[in-house]
């Protein structure tokens, strides 16, 4: 998948001309992460619950 992964939030964000991120407005992106986990529910997930998500979405676990 292409996409900028937030170093702030780990949202991650298709295209390629993205200049601020859609969740918490940092310039801070990597093209380059390790892993990936999709959100579903943030409210009954322990994952969200552990990565401090509270929306659902698309996430890298540890942009570079």
């Amino acid at each position: 998948m292409k996409g900028k992964a937030c170093r702030n939030c780990h949202f991650i964000q298709k295209g390629t001309n993205v200049r601020s991120c859609e969740r918490c407005k940092s310039t801070d992106f990597s093209t380059e992460y390790q892993g990936l986990v999709i959100i579903l529910d943030p409210k009954g997930s322990i994952v969200a619950r552990k990565l401090g998500v509270t929306r659902d979405g698309w996430y890298a676990i540890k942009p570079r």
